[in-house]
């Protein structure tokens, strides 16, 4: 009777170090999962700031157009600085699927695929060609075009940023 209650003993020894040990986990990973979220929340705010100073800069970059005085806009849109690493591990991790549906995470896509350092160099070399060759409707077209997109790439990291 004796070795029959040590085994019991033994057997709920485990069971209850299993539990704790899934518990723990469990508490790790909802706390990691917070901590990835906040980090994704902080990375819309950031990038949010980051499309309303180049709105400035494309305001300027207007007022340089519409005055005719292209050469003296010197801003460069340094677009590939914008914060994607949390974005990026939590769709590695498959958590930002729960966040988002399929057409956020398709603008996210979107706004990161602009926000490149392709996108980068493609905008720069606008602003650079409207200045070398300026014509001031293809100038204004340029303006106009990334006015439009940094506005509407705002305004949909800003939705995103609520919903969480």
């Amino acid at each position: 009777m004796q070795h029959v209650l040590t085994g019991f003993g033994v057997f709920l020894g485990v069971v209850a170090g299993t539990l704790v040990t899934l518990l723990v986990q469990w508490v790790k990973g909802w706390v990691n999962q917070k901590k990835r979220r906040r980090d994704f929340k902080f990375e819309l705010e950031f990038n949010v700031a980051k499309l309303d100073k180049w709105i400035e800069f494309i305001t300027e970059w207007r007022n340089a157009v519409n005055s005719e005085t292209m050469v003296s806009f010197w801003r460069y849109f340094d677009l590939s600085r914008v914060l994607s690493s949390a974005a990026n591990e939590l769709l590695v991790s498959g958590v930002l699927y729960r966040l988002l549906d399929h057409e956020d995470i398709a603008k996210l896509q979107k706004i990161f695929g602009d926000l490149s350092p392709n996108g980068e160099q493609y905008m720069n070399n606008q602003v650079s060609q409207d200045k070398s060759n300026f014509d001031k409707s293809q100038a204004t077209m340029h303006v106009d075009y990334w006015e439009r997109l940094f506005k509407d790439h705002r305004d949909t990291l800003a939705a995103l940023q609520k919903k969480l």
